[in-house]
């Protein structure tokens, strides 16, 4: 329940009560976290004193707005965020390796046959065969791990 306030006219105010009360109710302040106002008539007879305290208003919070207001902004901060990383790192792995290899032919790997014999095999004169088997690996996308019998290996031209 909310607070509310109340509004006394004036001493010598006219008699009309009901005037007084509705103006004052109809003129007074609206808005988020105001109290409605209550518009009492004025007594005209003497008011005897008693020794119990009048009563206080009461404060009650104003009511709390929605959590989508504030989160907004942090929302668009973040999706800001994640659009620019992405682009960022697909720019990064383009740059990285501008010049894709190109298959010059193929080998089928036999059985116990490895990756580093076919780099030792397929690596032209002079070249390094660890770099010849880095450069079958990025070409075909293979990881780190042992391949199957029968597999296809394309060969990276030189």
């Amino acid at each position: 329940m909310a607070a509310s306030s109340v509004i006394t006219a004036r001493p010598g105010a006219r008699a009309d009560r009901g005037l007084i009360a509705r103006t004052a109710a109809r003129t007074a302040p609206r808005g988020p976290g105001l109290a409605p106002v209550v518009a009492l008539p004025i007594r005209t007879t003497a008011v005897a004193t008693t020794t119990s305290p009048a009563p206080a208003l009461r404060l009650v919070p104003a009511p709390r707005r929605a959590v989508v207001g504030r989160a907004r902004p942090l929302v668009l901060l973040t999706a800001a965020v994640l659009l620019l990383a992405v682009l960022f790192g697909s720019a990064r792995v383009v740059l990285a390796d501008p010049v894709m290899p190109v298959a010059a032919g193929h080998v089928v790997l036999e059985p116990g046959e490895t990756l580093w014999d076919v780099a030792v095999r397929s690596a032209p004169n002079g070249v390094d065969p660890r770099e010849q088997l880095d450069a079958l690996r990025r070409l075909n996308g293979f990881g780190p791990g042992a391949l199957d019998a029968w597999t296809v290996v394309l060969i990276p031209a030189s």
